[in-house]
């Protein structure tokens, strides 16, 4: 501006009376730059902070999980009438897998049992015998898988109608009356899963003759024993 009021005498006082008024106003502007960097660093500063929270928490649940708290977290849902939809889907689905399973059994029985020789004849004791023992293994079996199946399809489906009408609080309560019910449907599983092999080797031998009838009835013993022992060994994790 010096040269221009070199050459224009006169222009001194516009200029100044022009800078008085530019300059607050340009101060201003500043100002509130500046105010808005400052309130930009503080929210970023926040959006930090809440991220670092969540992170803690979500580590301090983990970790609590890990310890053993998912029990305090049952107790503290089952208290408030509100329930994990995610873990109790999982529980669900494990119930119908019980049923699924114990049905394929059953069928498996009655089709042993279509297909085993059970004529008593005379004279021949142990035929006799093995015979009675294959009927009694069946019908235990059928009927074991009966009870299972059908328990554990109530259950679910009792289960689902309460979380489908958004009522926790009645399913959580439905859950732990059931509670001794559904231990003796896994029982039932078991006795219907025994039963079976047992039925098995019954008909291995009642289908075979001569020297290979013993020789598929020991095989078939071991081979059920191995797995038994290893089916246990699942089942005690």
């Amino acid at each position: 501006l010096e040269p221009m009021m070199m050459i224009l005498p006169g222009t001194k006082a516009t200029v100044q009376t022009i800078s008085k008024v530019i300059l607050p106003f340009t101060s201003s502007i500043l100002t509130k730059q500046n105010a808005a960097t400052a309130i930009t660093a503080e929210l970023a500063s926040t959006t930090t902070a809440v991220s670092t929270t969540t992170s803690l928490t979500l580590w301090t649940t983990l970790l609590s999980a890990m310890r053993g708290g998912a029990q305090a977290t049952a107790a503290a849902a089952a208290a408030s009438g509100s329930a994990d939809l995610g873990r109790i889907k999982f529980r669900l689905e494990a119930l119908h897998s019980y049923g699924v399973i114990t049905a394929l059994l059953m069928g498996a029985s009655l089709r042993l049992y279509s297909c085993t020789p059970r004529q008593q004849q005379l004279g021949r004791n142990l035929d006799n015998v093995v015979k009675r023992l294959f009927t009694i293994a069946v019908a235990t079996s059928v009927m074991s898988g009966s009870y299972t199946t059908v328990v554990f399809s109530l259950i679910g489906l009792y289960s689902k109608r309460a979380l489908g009408a958004s009522n926790d609080a009645g399913f959580l309560e439905f859950f732990d009356a059931t509670r001794l019910i559904r231990y003796s449907g896994y029982d039932s599983f078991l006795v219907t899963l025994m039963t079976f092999v047992l039925s098995f080797v019954l008909s291995m031998n009642l289908n075979n003759s001569g020297k290979f009838r013993w020789i598929i009835t020991v095989y078939s013993i071991i081979f059920a024993i191995f797995c038994w022992f290893k089916w246990s060994g699942v089942m005690v994790l």
